[in-house]
């Protein structure tokens, strides 16, 4: 890992916070048009669509609930992180079945240095 590298949870206040860091660091930037803010909303949508093709049945995260629902996921009272308060951990299924249960995520996702 990265020791210079903080990964945590976003919060209500990150998109702004996202947008200025991203404006900032590109704006002396000849060839930049100032629009690389919005390639996060384009990234979302292909890691999407390509799920399907390698044989997931849907996906579930860690975000803000007004964000994600704008790409179809939702809170669901059967499905469960351990420590990821309910409103937070989202999940979007590709085949109109619900999953339901205890999720664990990639063993990376707890790295600690």
């Amino acid at each position: 890992m990265n020791r210079g590298v903080v990964i945590r949870n976003e919060t209500d206040g990150d998109t702004d916070a996202i947008t200025a860091i991203t404006l900032a660091a590109l704006r002396t930037l000849a060839i930049s048009q100032h629009t690389e803010q919005f390639i996060v909303k384009a990234l979302i949508r292909e890691g999407l669509a390509r799920l399907p093709a390698i044989g997931a049945r849907g996906c579930c995260l860690v975000g803000h609930p007004d964000y994600y629902r704008k790409f179809g996921f939702r809170n669901l009272d059967q499905l469960a992180h351990p420590g990821v308060p309910p409103e937070f951990f989202l999940a979007l299924a590709f085949d109109g079945q619900w999953p339901q249960g205890t999720v664990a995520f990639h063993e990376a996702f707890g790295a600690r240095e």
